[in-house]
């Protein structure tokens, strides 16, 4: 393992320090534009989810697209039982939250492995003591 440089860990701290004091959003319109989009949504909220709108202003037209179209499965055991359980396994994934929810802690060793290899993150910095002669 190579350190990294003093001037990089220096200058790591000195924008980390710049990048949590910026305060405003990187958009002055951004929180405007979200609730004036969210406004007229909710106009459409008992409209017809398959139908597409053309939204009028005194300037402007604005498409309004049908509902997105979401897919759920409607049975799991169903589509385990008519595909079988090796094809079934082969396409099925859940997330581990959920696994640790169904099995309890002392048995989730069993069917989950740990390792660290995923990525570092670096902490706070922390100012070193001034050295004195």
């Amino acid at each position: 393992m190579k350190a990294p440089p003093p001037e990089l860990i220096d200058e790591f701290a000195d924008l980390r320090a710049k990048m949590r004091a910026w305060k405003p959003d990187v958009n002055p319109h951004a929180q405007r534009f979200g609730a004036v989009k969210q406004q007229i949504l909710d106009c459409y909220e008992g409209a017809d989810p398959e139908q597409t709108y053309l939204a009028e202003g005194i300037v402007y037209k604005l498409p309004i697209s049908a509902c997105e179209l979401r897919r759920k499965i409607k049975d799991l055991y169903k589509v385990f039982l008519r595909l079988k359980s090796k094809r079934f396994v082969s396409l099925c994934s859940f997330t581990l939250g959920a696994l640790e929810k169904a099995i309890p802690k002392d048995k989730l060793a069993q069917y989950i492995h740990e390792e660290r290899t995923g990525p570092r993150e670096i902490g706070e910095p922390v100012a070193k003591e001034a050295k004195v002669p």
